[in-house]
């Protein structure tokens, strides 16, 4: 159990370390939309705001759309995406985009 924990501590710190951007020369941060149950995915964001010190700006899908919101949302993007990482739960929109 721990070391699932730990690897997708890992796994996600990785993501994210790999979608930071600068906004200036000091500061780091990343935006991240989360279809990932919030109670579940806010620690290990959080986490890895304290092991990085990147700034994780989060955009969670309500309860009602979850993962088909944000999918929508980055299709509509397309051309000018504002997420660096998309973290989600379901594979058959992961699949669609």
């Amino acid at each position: 159990m721990i070391r699932l924990r730990i690897l997708r501590v890992l796994a996600v710190g990785l993501t994210l370390f790999i979608g930071c951007r600068r906004a200036d020369r000091n500061t780091r941060e990343v935006t991240v939309y989360v279809s990932a149950d919030r109670p579940f995915s806010e620690p290990i964001l959080q986490e890895y705001e304290r092991r990085s010190g990147a700034k994780v700006n989060a955009v969670y899908d309500t309860e009602e759309t979850k993962s088909t919101g944000l999918a929508n949302r980055l299709l509509a993007e397309k051309a000018r995406p504002h997420a660096d990482v998309f973290w989600s739960n379901e594979p058959v929109r992961t699949l669609v985009l």
